[in-house]
């Protein structure tokens, strides 16, 4: 017996296809719908969208300056 095919998550989308809701293939330096279509492709860390659009992450990143208890 085979198991089933489970499709491989892409660890972070690009602007055009978050924005469409389409599936990243995560290549660089252009995903394959980018490139088919012509865009520039451009990948923007998570975090940094949660800050534009003025949502509070799911995560902190903290920087190593601070003491942890």
């Amino acid at each position: 017996m085979v198991a089933p095919r489970v499709p491989r998550r892409t660890a972070m989308a690009c602007q055009f296809c978050r924005g469409r809701k389409l599936k990243c293939d995560g290549s660089r330096p252009s995903c394959g719908n980018c490139n088919r279509r012509g865009y520039p492709c451009v990948y923007t860390p998570v975090y940094d969208i949660y800050l534009i659009q003025g949502r509070t992450p799911l995560i902190t990143l903290s920087s190593g300056s601070e003491q942890q208890k």
